[in-house]
């Protein structure tokens, strides 16, 4: 009789009962996908290089505009009045 061979062993261990079988499929996507999606990100990226947004973004952005602090309470209050307003009459 010959051997076993990796093959034979590999189904022997991993893929023979269900629960194993479902364990190794299970654990193999979890390795697989973190991988795979960086590398299909990084290539999307090399190929739309100079058209996506984080590459243009500072050219449309404006100056920071800093709010006085009694400024900045009345724009807080009045966005939890209006909030409180909606939360009553909301469907």
């Amino acid at each position: 009789m010959a051997p076993p061979t990796i093959t034979l062993h590999l189904y022997s261990l991993l893929f023979r009962r269900t629960s194993t079988f479902t364990l190794t499929t299970v654990v193999g996507t979890f390795l697989f996908k973190h991988p795979f999606c960086q590398g299909a990100d990084a290539i999307y990226v090399h190929f739309n290089k100079g058209k996506l947004q984080k590459h243009i973004k500072h050219g449309y952005e404006n100056k920071e505009r800093v709010l006085p602090a009694h400024q900045l309470l009345c724009w807080s209050w009045g966005l939890g009045l209006r909030m409180s307003f909606e939360f009553l009459f909301m469907d």
